[in-house]
C-alpha cells in the first residue's frame, strides 16, 4: 500500500518539478508558458485528490464498527447515506447529484 500510495505522489511530484525547471531555464513565449502553467496545475489537482482519497481512506478505517445491540431508526441511517453520498459524489465531480431516499413508514435496523 505505501509504495503504491508513494509512487502515486512521487509521478506528479516529479513531472511539476520537471516543468518547474523548464519555466526556470527557458526562454517561453506566453503560449508555451501557459501550457505549462495547466500541465502543473493537472498535476497539482491530481496530488490533491490522492491526498483527499487518503485522508478519507483514514477516517473510514479509523471509524469504530457500529454496535450489534444498538437500533438504528432507519431514517437516520439513510439520511446519513444521503449525505456520505453527495460528498463522494463531490469528491469525484464538481457537481453535486441530487439524492433522496423515500422511507414508508416506520422502521429501525
Amino acid at each position: 500500500f505505501v509504495a503504491n500510495v508513494s509512487h502515486e505522489i512521487r509521478t506528479p511530484l516529479t513531472v511539476l518539478g520537471g516543468f518547474v525547471e523548464t519555466l526556470q531555464t527557458l526562454p517561453l513565449n506566453d503560449d508555451e508558458r501557459a501550457r505549462y502553467l495547466e500541465l502543473m496545475a493537472q498535476q497539482a489537482r491530481r496530488m490533491q485528490t490522492l491526498v483527499s482519497d487518503l485522508l478519507t481512506l483514514s477516517r473510514l478505517e479509523g471509524s469504530p464498527p457500529p454496535g450489534t445491540s444498538e437500533w438504528i431508526p432507519v431514517s437516520q441511517l439513510m439520511a446519513q447515506c444521503e449525505q456520505d453520498g453527495r460528498d463522494l459524489s463531490l469528491m469525484l465531480v464538481t457537481q453535486t447529484h441530487d439524492m433522496h431516499f423515500l422511507q414508508d413508514g416506520p422502521c429501525e435496523l
